[in-house]
């Protein structure tokens, strides 16, 4: 284990704009740990849910929300992005109870006059990013349906789906807030927390044997995971294009017992 870590300082540094962020299977929380200058604190996995009656998206970084929706009969549709703990700049929640209807925003004055209107403001519900090499990769879309009661708002990394529902009629309300990544680094995240790890089942429990193999892991996100560390308690390295940053290095830990994933990083290289 001490070799582990070793290894773990030497790929990622200690400089103040370093970040590692860490996933576990077998019983423990997910958790991110970063250092970035304005954004501070963990990293925040944030979950996207959808309810196919009343056509809503939720986000939340609870999972205890997440999955309490999930067994309601709400759709898991994995990761919206990956927001930093704290940072300068929230990102209200509101609630319009008539409609059923969330509404997030960072802009103060937005937040009011719903709150004036008659919605429940329900506090702050994760912040946007303040770190950026590229804002344009990063940039969370909003996007506006003036026919639906709930669900009338959009929110997504994905500039693909954003093109797409405004040219299906959406009104395009250009950037929300930012993420911490690019929408492809954190897709390549979202199937290591969603399908490599494998604590996403639909009941919301972690697995307690781990989850994929190094072969299946290659298989999914499409590219080979070079074998570092010690061979016993092995760590392995995946290096992915960051987009917005210089590059990304995904970090397994593999059970010397059944050879499957039980731990994932991600830091920026």
């Amino acid at each position: 284990m001490k070799k582990l870590f070793i290894a773990l300082a030497l790929l990622f540094g200690t400089a103040g704009a370093t970040t590692v962020a860490h996933a576990h299977t077998a019983g423990y929380k997910n958790y991110v740990t970063i250092v970035y200058p304005k954004d501070s604190g963990n990293w925040v996995n944030m979950y996207r849910v959808y309810n196919p009656n009343s056509g809503e998206h939720f986000y939340t970084a609870s999972t205890a929300e997440r999955d309490g929706l999930v067994k309601a009969g709400w759709k898991y549709e994995g990761l919206g992005w990956i927001a930093p703990e704290k940072s300068h700049v929230p990102v209200y929640r509101m609630y319009n109870k008539n409609a059923g209807d969330h509404h997030y925003t960072m802009n103060a004055a937005e937040k009011d006059s719903l709150v004036k209107a008659g919605w429940r403001y329900e506090g702050i519900g994760w912040y946007s990013s303040e770190y950026s090499a590229d804002a344009k990769q990063s940039a969370v879309y909003r996007a506006y349906n003036p026919n639906a009661k709930a669900g009338s708002h959009n929110y997504t990394l994905n500039p693909a789906e954003q093109a797409s529902l405004v040219k299906a009629g959406w009104k395009n309300e250009n950037v929300a807030w930012y993420a911490v990544l690019p929408n492809s680094t954190t897709q390549r995240w979202n199937i290591v927390v969603t399908k490599i790890l494998k604590d996403e089942d639909p009941d919301g429990k972690l697995v307690s044997k781990g989850g994929a193999t190094l072969a299946q892991a290659e298989k999914l996100l499409g590219m080979p995971i070079k074998t570092v560390g010690d061979p016993i308690n092995s760590g392995v390295t995946a290096w992915l294009d960051g987009g917005a940053f210089s590059g990304v290095a995904f970090q397994f830990t593999v059970n010397k017992d059944n050879s499957k994933i039980t731990r994932a990083g991600i830091g920026h290289s």
